[in-house]
């Protein structure tokens, strides 16, 4: 259940995937067109490359447009060594800035600043590509900006430049900006270096073919939490860029998947445990009357379609992404169909948590603990049913059974007050699972206990309140905050002249606003203290021991 990388940083890496390597090749241009017309733009991608749907963050960002060979090169590396690489295209809208005001106040005491200039891709690249000695090499390009001329009247800026990968290899950006009449549009294709002569001839095929077509108005963006037949069909307009993927809607309207599977009786099956699932959250974490949000899930049809997709490596099973508000799962159809639907309940629980306590951040004992619990529950009878167990290598129960039966486990009291680092840190025995381990082996025990499931001798009453008074506490403590935050953003818009007063831009980093670091901290340790504050840790511990070694199974 790792997490991925920051979506706002798209890397050369995020190509790397475990595919069998084919045999050095040119590119083809391919013959169908690859239309936009929104933008009002279409073009011939490359033969055998496919379309990547972007998450929401990513578009919000500026990224229009991902491709992938569909088929992997083998890239040299340092050391003889070698990887696996599949080539990419991306796209980004550059749009004209807005006017600015500056000087001191508002109104006509300001100044206003026309910026006119659109941003270039070179400007660009350093935001979105995590490769090295871009900078430095911007002198010496690989291949000199020039005009190109695409039809009458109509041309683009051609450049290439070197990089290194941090994967270990020179690569090239190959860099194509058209200019439209309100905005520029940006294509980088990646490629190793060592690959430059035969696909640079292809890439400049498919930049040629490129077209402006009339535009049409598209969807209006709708956020989760509005109209729900204008947020369908946002996201069925969103769907339709990218060929192969569909909208699938759920009974309950509570869940709307995006997938690229067509096995319909998996994707029954899916729903059905999404369903249950948000059932199980309610039960335990019952929602307030405003609560009122669709959950996205997004089904790829294979892990590399994953991989591709949330630019993760091969250990990743799935997961909850909080900038587009995702949760992203594959079917493991080739392994075992068990391990995604267990996925899929431990991630929905974070995506349910996310919406229902406004972004309020736990320690990792809470969520990632809670997350498993949930994800070993079966749902195969009318009624679910929790269990000891996750099914195949997720399976918790045999890692912490060894970690207690050798006294080899983190204190309690230590675990439930690790931020989020210090818990990582501790995740290193066992096959990077220790902390998973502990932290659902206390959730069961406690969880277990609140249901009258676990024996007197190693049960006390109190303990019945611990999750229920830090859930309390947590929320409590990071809504007084966030209020206070709120508060004073009002009161730098109010002083600027309102919000129109405020670029764009601005207001929306305005908006964007997180609880700092030190101000969670101080919610962490209140939470806490209220919850196992209560409580005598030792005797709890001793309990717990008891509970895991005589009593779990």
């Amino acid at each position: 259940m790792t997490r991925p990388n920051s979506p706002f940083f798209f890397a050369l890496v995020a190509a790397l995937v475990f595919i069998h390597p084919t045999e050095a090749s040119g590119q083809k241009l391919g013959s169908k067109w690859h239309e936009d017309t929104e933008l009002g733009y279409k073009f011939k991608p490359l033969k055998d490359w496919s379309a990547t749907p972007l998450p929401s963050d990513r578009l919000a960002a500026g990224q229009i447009l991902n491709f992938n060979a569909d088929k992997a090169k083998s890239v040299k590396l340092a050391a003889n060594r070698r990887t696996n690489l599949l080539f990419s295209l991306f796209a980004f809208r550059l749009d004209q800035p807005i006017s600015t005001t500056e000087g001191n106040g508002g109104g006509l005491r300001g100044r206003v600043k026309e910026q006119t200039k659109r941003p270039t891709v070179e400007e660009m690249i350093p935001r979105f590509f995590q490769v090295r000695d871009f900078q430095e090499n911007l002198n010496e390009p690989f291949q000199e900006p020039e005009e190109v001329k695409i039809t009458k009247d109509f041309y683009a800026r051609h450049s290439t430049y070197r990089a290194f990968s941090p994967e270990g290899f020179d690569t090239l950006l190959d860099t194509w900006t058209f200019h439209f009449e309100d905005y520029d549009i940006a294509f980088v294709w990646l490629v190793p270096e060592q690959y430059a002569k035969k696909n640079l001839r292809a890439f400049e095929k498919s930049m040629k073919s490129l077209r402006k077509i009339d535009r049409k108005e598209g969807a209006k963006k709708v956020a989760g939490d509005g109209d729900y037949n204008s947020f369908l069909k946002y996201q069925q307009s969103l769907a339709a860029k990218t060929p192969g993927w569909k909208v699938v809607e759920t009974p309950s309207k509570d869940f709307m998947l995006v997938t690229s599977s067509d096995d319909k009786r998996f994707l029954a099956d899916v729903v059905e445990r999404l369903e249950k699932s948000r059932k199980l959250y309610e039960k335990d974490f019952p929602p307030n009357a405003e609560f009122d949000f669709v959950s996205m899930v997004r089904v790829c049809a294979s892990k590399s379609e994953m991989m591709k997709y949330g630019n993760t490596k091969g250990n990743v099973a799935g997961f909850f992404n909080p900038g587009s508000k995702e949760l992203v799962l594959y079917d493991n159809q080739e392994q075992n169909r068990n391990e995604t639907f267990a996925v899929m309940s431990h991630e929905a629980f974070h995506q349910y948590c996310f919406f229902l306590f406004e972004k309020a951040e736990a320690h990792r004992w809470f969520d990632e603990g809670q997350g498993d619990y949930y994800g070993g529950f079966d749902m195969g009878g009318k009624k679910p049913k929790s269990t000891a167990h996750m099914p195949g290598a997720l399976d918790r129960y045999p890692h912490i059974k060894t970690m207690v039966r050798e006294d080899n486990f983190v204190p309690i009291a230590r675990l439930v007050r690790m931020n989020h680092e210090e818990w990582y840190g501790n995740n290193n025995r066992y096959n990077g699972i220790a902390s998973y381990a502990q932290s659902w082996a206390l959730v069961y025990f406690l969880r277990q206990g609140m249901l009258g499931e676990v024996p007197s001798k190693v049960w006390k009453k109190e303990y019945a309140q611990i999750i229920p008074n830090y859930t309390k506490h947590l929320f409590a403590g990071f809504q007084e905050t966030r209020q206070a935050l709120r508060k004073e953003i009002e009161e730098v818009i109010r002083k600027a002249g309102g919000e129109s007063a405020i670029p764009k831009e601005h207001l929306e980093r305005l908006n964007r606003f997180r609880v700092k670091d030190e101000a969670k901290i101080k919610i962490w340790t209140k939470a806490t203290a209220e919850s196992w504050g209560k409580i005598d840790e030792e005797e709890f511990q001793s309990h717990w021991k008891v509970y895991v070694l005589k009593h779990m199974k």
